[in-house]
Formats: structure tokens, sequence, C-alpha cells
């Protein structure tokens, strides 16, 4: 099930602010570190998931994009409130 929050909601910014944790707990910097060739950097997907933040469905896109990667066997592993905490905490820069 796809859970949507609005970013303005308290469970949301729960969410966010464990959003870094996560990201840890799900192994995400082990392929997406610094310096990465065979996946796009914690650093250009901030950018990006940033760069979005302001349409009302980036978030959506960007975990929509998250499931075309679905041969991604991580990708799977993480469940749908847990990457749209994940993306919410790069939307906002990944602090």
């Amino acid at each position: 099930m796809l859970l949507l929050l609005s970013p303005w909601t308290p469970v949301a910014s729960a969410q966010v602010s464990d959003g870094a944790r996560l990201a840890s707990d799900h192994g995400c910097l082990n392929c997406h570190c610094a310096g990465s060739k065979s996946s796009p950097t914690l650093e250009s997907l901030t950018k990006k998931a940033a760069d979005q933040r302001d349409g009302t469905d980036a978030v959506q896109h960007l975990l929509d994009e998250m499931h075309e990667k679905s041969a991604v066997t991580s990708h799977r592993r993480v469940s749908d409130p847990s990457a749209l905490a994940i993306l919410r905490w790069m939307a906002q820069g990944a602090h």
C-alpha cells in the first residue's frame, strides 16, 4: 500500500527526520556513496530531489523512478513509507 502524506503533516515531519537513519539502515550509501561509478551518488540524487521539491508530485515521481529500478534487489526491500521518508529527507537537502 502506498502512503501519501503532505509534507506539512506531523507524521511526514517525523518521517523526514528519520530519513537519514532509514537511508543508513537500508544501506543506501553502500551503492550511492561518493565516487560511485555504478550508481548515482547520494549527492546527485539529493540535488535532483531538491530541484524537484516544489512540484506537488515530485516525491511521488522519485518513488516511481525507484520502482522502475526494481531489478535492484535492495530497492525492492524498502517499503514505500520508508522510501518516501528517505526521498523527503533528500528533497530537504539530506541534512
